[in-house]
């Protein structure tokens, strides 16, 4: 993990490295776009962070005044109950 992100890079198999704050501890996080249908859908999906699995959909469709977006997210974290009820839900 380097902790520099490629924003210039879009589409299937760019890799994106960044940073999160968890309770002031910086926590590294670095994901994939896996699945890359533009302009209607992207997935990306964690390769590095603090989830056992972690797996993000976008989709975009025309509607009525705009765009409606819809979010998917399939994970699994460690001490699932408690990290899911302390940190996830809020």
């Amino acid at each position: 993990f380097d902790g520099t992100s490629d924003i210039g890079c879009l589409g299937e198999g760019c890799r994106i490295s960044y940073w999160l704050h968890l309770f002031g501890f910086p926590l590294p996080w670095r994901s994939r776009i896996t699945r890359w249908e533009h302009p209607n859908h992207f997935t990306y999906e964690q390769d590095l962070g603090p989830f056992r699995r972690f797996e993000h959909e976008h989709r975009f469709e025309s509607a009525e005044g705009g765009t409606r977006i819809t979010d998917r997210i399939i994970y699994s974290a460690y001490f699932a109950r408690a990290t899911d009820r302390l940190i996830v839900r809020r």
